[in-house]
């Protein structure tokens, strides 16, 4: 084996055009790249909005779950479903309350935040 291998590769003389392709495909990975980018900001922005509300939800259930534990031997409780509110920093609760049975009560929570989130919950108290 005298030579070995070798490997010619022409030198290109007539590049015209060879650039434009090139900067054409490397800005559209540029822009495409850009675009995803902003689009997982908006999303990962929508879903830090959502959390945020989610726990002034929360927040508002244990506010107005001690409220009403603390307000409970001080309730008039009567037949037929009874209404008390409470408001707060975040937002507004209204509590239905019910008598089941001689000991126990089912109070409704219905929790409005100030950006119009709703949800309710249910749950059973004691009267002590």
């Amino acid at each position: 084996m005298k030579g070995g291998y070798r490997c010619s590769i022409k030198k290109i003389n007539n590049d015209n055009g060879f650039v434009f392709p090139f900067v054409y495909f490397l800005s559209t990975v540029l822009i495409f790249l850009l675009l995803s980018a902003l689009n997982s900001l908006d999303n990962q922005r929508v879903l830090v909005d959502l959390r945020e509300e989610q726990i002034k939800l929360e927040t508002l259930f244990i506010s107005s779950y001690f409220d009403f534990r603390r307000t409970l031997p001080s309730l008039h409780i009567k037949n037929g479903t009874s209404e008390i509110n409470f408001t707060y920093e975040d937002g507004n609760v209204k509590i239905l309350y019910t008598p089941i049975s001689d000991e126990l009560i089912k109070g409704q929570f219905i929790y409005n935040t100030l950006e119009d989130s709703r949800e309710s919950i249910t749950l059973n108290f004691a009267k002590k």
